[in-house]
């Protein structure tokens, strides 16, 4: 439904408009096991607002992307914050409950 919109708005091909989701996932898929390393670092906080920055600034991008082209490199810039944010959310929520607590209130967490 999207891609339809966008090979309108911005004449491309349909194959070319799959090329901002598959940029995505590419990019999750190399950094969110690198951003794993990346927490050893860090601290959560610089890591947050990091990965809060990096998203901001990419929806703002592409609000405003005049062209294909920089809508595809602020999906890229998007990817980075997501992928920091993924594995922080999960070391987050194990960090926060205690190893003795419920396992059930950890997996609950973790699935929302």
């Amino acid at each position: 439904m999207a891609l339809r919109s966008l090979t309108l708005d911005f004449g491309i091909e349909a194959t070319t408009a799959q090329w901002l989701t598959t940029g995505y996932l590419l990019t999750l898929g190399i950094l969110v096991p690198i951003s794993g390393l990346i927490l050893q670092w860090f601290t959560t906080r610089q890591l947050f607002i990091t990965s809060l920055v990096f998203s901001i600034i990419g929806t703002f991008i592409a609000a405003v992307a005049p062209v294909f082209s920089i809508l595809m490199v602020a999906r890229v810039v998007q990817a980075v914050g997501t992928a920091l944010l993924l594995p922080l959310m999960f070391n987050t929520i194990l960090v926060i409950i205690p190893p003795h607590k419920n396992e059930a209130d950890r997996w609950g967490l973790l699935v929302l």
